[in-house]
């Protein structure tokens, strides 16, 4: 029975391998504009449960590149990876739930998944974490958090935040 470890060993590392070929066959395709190649990578693999091609899948069709724009299927995609922690899933449904596209506005809910990708990080979901406490969306209007969110990402570099900061530091 030993001998067969190692050759399900090497069987494992072979698909992992080729799971990234495909992701990464997906990226040079999207990168040519080529949309349609990359949906044919990253589709085996989303539905495979990978949350990158799941997010990349919600991109194409949040932005309808190689297919329909359908904001209610990008919603779906982006919940997918969002369920496997994927930050950036997280984000872009909060982004979806914020506007009311393809899902019922729902602020509480954008708010929810911004945190969860705040909370890893992510500086787009901590900039937009801020807008929603100053504004008071989804959440109750606190100032002082929003300039925690506003730092978070500004000090990662993202321009809004620090474009933002400076006013929301003048309430101080």
């Amino acid at each position: 029975m030993r001998k067969f470890i190692p050759l399900l060993m090497l069987s494992s590392a072979l698909h992992a391998s080729l799971a990234h070929a495909d992701l990464a066959t997906g990226f040079a395709a999207a990168e040519n504009l080529d949309f349609a190649t990359a949906l044919k990578e990253w589709r085996p693999l989303a539905a495979k449960g990978d949350a990158t091609a799941q997010f990349n899948l919600g991109v194409l069709y949040s932005k309808g590149q190689g297919v329909p724009q359908d904001y209610s299927q990008a919603a779906a995609w982006f919940r997918k990876a969002a369920d496997q922690r994927d930050f950036r899933g997280q984000s872009a449904l909060g982004y979806l739930y914020y506007k009311g596209r393809g899902v019922e506005r729902n602020y509480t809910l954008a708010f929810n998944y911004f945190s969860k990708a705040a909370g890893q990080d992510f500086p787009v979901a901590q900039f937009r974490l801020a807008v929603m406490y100053q504004d008071g969306q989804g959440i109750t209007k606190n100032p002082s958090q929003a300039l925690i969110w506003y730092r978070k990402a500004a000090e990662q570099g993202n321009a809004e935040a620090q474009l933002n900061l400076e006013p929301v530091r003048d309430l101080f």
